[in-house]
């Protein structure tokens, strides 16, 4: 039997006004003026509601935030749970689409359609990203059960468009059509490269050899040149590499940061430690730890964990052959609401400023600066002769050669991890700068 209330109209509750949560839940007894003061101050300077920088900040319970906007708007507060959405009304838009309105459509109340989401304010959008809809009636519900019946109802879109969301020209799937003809081609040099080594071994040789060279040394040349200027280039650089001050009334940017994870049981509750020790405003973060659907194993260890309300765990639904790390990345992508937003991998130790850099970077980049870099280094340098070697070398990579190259102006290519893209938008044109393989 159906157990979901019938409304006819919103409660009729008086609305509170805007911008009065603050009012409400101190008067309440909620929350403390003191603390409500401070929260005021926290938003001239952080890009982020009042309601969810309370909730960040662990002032107030996430609960008590939307009783105070549905107050305030005079809405309806529904539980996801206990009345979930009807499924008949999802196709109403593309997963997608309701993703980024952060919103999904609950059920039908006579000729209106009742939306739950968590900012009723942005109603607006939602009914000029659903031109053809009836008239909408926001109810308010939390984000967390909004995204998770989204990604319940979307799985198998989600998952298929993940597959293919860069451009097929962009894309390295599109070479799988040409595997046939590679295979036959490169047969066919291996053929003629036995038989010049079968007939005449010591021109081979010298040929193979030739050919060696004339790779490396242009290679080395790029190398050399790259340290040169490096190292003669910052003796005469006249000002110090960081940026200058940020101007006080920027507001702070908010970030996600995408962490895919796959079988990574011993280091899930280390990795969350090192993520909880970076310093940015909590109401400003949002952590996406991406799992594959079939991955149980880091799904068991992450359960156990007590994960802050800014670290979430996206699922990707395994709708196909691939499980790759570009196609998880491309399928969460549309969990984020950043402006800026990065990668981690699994191994990583950010350092605790890394994302106020990059927020200060950005502020001073030019139009043209898409994506930022990190400079990664081994935290483990002195363990034995092994991690030693690869410390040297890293640094030879990212302290002197890449910016030797940034400076030849030439294409720099990204790391495994630590890049951050400007505005959320760029990735989501482009799927996460990735091809997927």
């Amino acid at each position: 039997m159906d157990q979901r209330p019938v409304l006819s109209s919103p409660r009729p509750a008086p609305a509170l006004g805007q911008r009065q949560i603050g009012r409400y839940l101190v008067d309440q007894g909620l929350l403390r003026p003191r603390d409500l003061l401070n929260a005021l101050v926290m938003q001239k300077s952080w890009d982020a509601p009042l309601g969810q920088i309370l909730i960040a900040e662990g002032l107030v319970r996430e609960e008590d935030v939307l009783e105070a906007v549905a107050q305030q708007h005079g809405l309806y507060r529904v539980d996801l749970a206990d009345t979930p959405p009807d499924p008949a009304l999802f196709g109403l838009a593309a997963p997608e689409t309701w993703l980024k309105l952060r919103a999904v459509p609950w059920m039908r109340i006579g000729q209106m359609l009742a939306v739950a989401t968590a900012r009723p304010d942005r109603l607006e959008d939602i009914a000029t990203a659903l031109p053809n809809a009836p008239q909408l009636l926001a109810v308010v519900a939390s984000e967390t059960e909004i995204l998770d019946n989204i990604a319940a109802q979307g799985a198998g879109h989600l998952g298929r468009r993940a597959e293919t969301r860069v451009p097929d020209h962009y894309s390295s799937r599109t070479l799988q059509t040409l595997r046939r003809w590679g295979l036959l081609a490169a047969t066919l040099v291996m053929i003629a490269l036995l038989v010049v080594l079968f007939w005449a071994p010591q021109a081979a040789g010298l040929g193979l050899c030739l050919l060696a060279l004339a790779t490396l040394v242009p290679v080395t040349g790029l190398k050399l040149a790259a340290f040169a200027l490096q190292i003669f280039g910052r003796l005469h650089d006249a000002a110090p590499d960081d940026p200058a001050e940020t101007p006080k009334e920027a507001r702070l940017p908010r970030i996600s940061m995408l962490v895919p994870l796959f079988h990574e049981t011993e280091i899930a509750s280390t990795l969350v430690a090192r993520l909880q020790a970076v310093k940015y405003p909590r109401a400003l973060l949002e952590v996406a730890l991406v799992l594959e659907e079939k991955d149980t194993v880091t799904r068991a260890t992450l359960q156990a964990l007590d994960l802050p309300e800014w670290m979430r765990v996206v699922q990707v639904s395994d709708t196909g052959p691939l499980t790759t790390k570009p196609r998880a990345l491309n399928y969460a992508l549309d969990f984020c609401e950043g402006d800026i937003i990065g990668v981690w991998d699994a191994e990583d130790a950010p350092a605790p400023d890394q994302l106020y850099v990059i927020a200060k970077r950005f502020a001073h980049a030019g139009p043209d600066v898409a994506c930022l870099q990190g400079m990664l280094d081994y935290y483990n340098p002195r363990s034995n002769w092994m991690s030693r070697c690869f410390s040297i070398e890293y640094a030879g990579w990212w302290r002197i050669l890449l910016p030797g190259l940034q400076r030849m102006r030439l294409v720099l290519p990204l790391g495994g991890a630590r890049h951050c893209f400007s505005g959320g938008e760029y990735w989501r044109r482009w799927g996460a700068g990735t091809r997927t393989t």
